[in-house]
């Protein structure tokens, strides 16, 4: 995995986002950073840990992110929603 050319597509193809409120701000650094620290790359892998079983925790020591971020990309509609924006989903 290529940290550099991950943080330039974040850079070249992030929308631009005008936030009405901190909070929206915040939300959007929490994307950003679970879309590079989760790179869809990954994303298969820790799928099958997770039907084989494995935790969030355990996934989440694999990737070394935290537990939350596992969270949210598996187990909440953030995950689909992703996948969608990502064009892996129709």
């Amino acid at each position: 995995m290529d940290v550099i050319s991950l943080v330039q597509q974040l850079i070249t193809n992030a929308p631009v986002i005008e936030a009405e409120s901190p909070i929206e701000s915040e939300w959007m650094g929490i994307v950003a950073a679970v879309e590079l620290l989760l790179p869809w790359k990954l994303r298969p892998e820790i799928q099958k840990m997770s039907e084989s079983g494995k935790s969030d925790f355990e996934i989440a020591e694999f990737a070394r992110v935290p537990e939350k971020f596992v969270n949210l990309v598996l187990r909440s509609p953030y995950g689909k929603t992703s996948a969608k924006i990502n064009g892996r989903l129709d």
